[in-house]
């Protein structure tokens, strides 16, 4: 399903068009083209709101057994906030700060959780999530104004996990959660 969509909705882009985002490249000059012309081209890293464009991935989202998971976990009242495809190909990209979900969405209800599926394997050695487990506990934290992130010399590094994942699990875990 991503790669028909990617190759229908995604293949020829240029730059971002709609919920479609892409990662500059650049090359000695700075931005570039590499297809010619004056369009920037890039490197395809997100597609918001992926729930609108496949039907695959919305059948997932609206699945018994996925629901069954967030309502043993917040409880029976469920709503549906967002839902972004990123993908984070080798070379491109950055480490993400150490932050809270919830930061990027502080005006809503925090009885959130966030569900990470890998689509590959996710090992240290790549960049797989860190958490620190409990820190939801923490309440919202103080975040960057650049960039929505924690200082990490104010996190307990002691308690830092690190949450390796085989292609096609699930992560699932507080909005508050670091």
């Amino acid at each position: 399903a991503l790669d028909r969509l990617v190759a229908e909705r995604a293949g020829k882009l240029s730059r971002d068009e709609g919920n479609f985002n892409l990662e500059k490249v650049k090359d000695a000059d700075g931005y570039a083209n590499p297809f010619g012309g004056n369009a920037i081209a890039g490197v395809l890293r997100k597609i918001q709101e992926i729930t609108q464009y496949s039907p695959e991935y919305k059948a997932f989202t609206e699945s018994d057994k996925l629901l069954d998971l967030v309502e043993d976990l917040i409880g029976p009242t469920i709503y549906y906030h967002s839902s972004k495809l990123m993908f984070k190909p080798a070379r491109h990209g950055g480490i993400k700060p150490w932050h809270q979900d919830y930061a990027y969405w502080a005006s809503t209800r925090p009885e959130q959780i966030t569900v990470w599926m890998a689509l590959d394997d996710a090992t240290p050695e790549n960049g797989c999530m860190q958490l620190i487990p409990g820190s939801h506990k923490y309440g919202l934290l103080k975040h960057g104004q650049k960039e929505l992130q924690v200082d990490p010399k104010s996190l307990p590094a002691e308690r830092i996990k690190v949450a390796p994942m085989k292609a096609g699990s699930l992560l699932a875990f507080h909005v508050l959660t670091l």
